[in-house]
């Protein structure tokens, strides 16, 4: 099996597509030149079957990775064009303000319970 690199890279959403299919195409092409390179051996119990053997899964195992990161790279897009909107930011910062004035007069009301104790002391 041949060594692999994962690599990250962007590109425009609107590029999507065409990268995508040029892929597809990459890997549909190298499925069609499979099936003129690798032909059954004429002795199918010998040295040559196994090495063709080996060749073939190396194959299979680069083109199922090859498939695999064209699966990641729609999924993602399609993840992506259909989540809803982020929720945009609050309008006013008085409210945030004005809950931080609700709270603070919740905690100075519940004060005096917090420092009193009902220890009975020596």
């Amino acid at each position: 099996m041949s060594e692999r690199i994962r690599i990250n890279y962007t590109i425009k959403l609107k590029d999507m597509p065409a990268e995508v299919e040029r892929l597809f195409v990459c890997v549909m092409g190298d499925l069609n030149a499979a099936q003129e390179t690798y032909a059954a051996p004429a002795d199918v119990l010998s040295l040559g079957a196994l090495e063709l053997i080996g060749e073939m899964r190396s194959f299979v195992y680069d083109t199922e990775q090859r498939l695999s990161d064209l699966e990641t790279l729609i999924k993602a897009y399609l993840h992506y064009t259909t989540q809803p909107l982020a929720p945009e930011p609050p309008a006013e910062p008085s409210d945030s303000l004005g809950q931080l004035q609700s709270l603070k007069a919740v905690l100075d009301n519940l004060q005096p319970s917090i420092t009193k104790t009902d220890e009975i002391t020596d």
